[in-house]
């Protein structure tokens, strides 16, 4: 099955414990075929957010990582956020079975 995971309401950063990093790594381990469509923001170490860019790349546990870039900068304004992502493309490109969105209700 393939499963989407849009985490678009604020940083996405790799390998840490919450809920857009764990259910994604035990869906893949079941044997899922795992996407992650995430903003280019993260965290570093010391807990700055940086601007990685758009990047496409595999991760841990054979998860399809997808960084899109803002096409303005959204953080407050959460309506019509497919529209400001081009994400139907994305979504048509993947044809998911399950879409699993994070971090709505910011």
């Amino acid at each position: 099955m393939k499963i989407l995971h849009i985490c678009l309401s604020g940083p996405y950063t790799e390998n840490w414990t919450y809920q857009e990093n764990i259910l994604p790594k035990y869906q893949s381990i079941s044997g899922n075929d795992v996407y992650i469509i995430a903003t280019t923001y993260r965290h570093l170490q010391n807990g700055d957010i940086v601007d990685v860019g758009e990047i496409k790349k595999d991760i841990d546990y054979n998860i399809h990582l997808q960084r899109m870039k803002y096409k303005k900068n959204i953080f407050s304004e959460k309506i019509n956020m497919f529209r400001k992502y081009s994400i139907l493309t994305k979504i048509e490109e993947i044809k998911p079975d399950f879409i699993m969105m994070h971090g709505i209700g910011n």
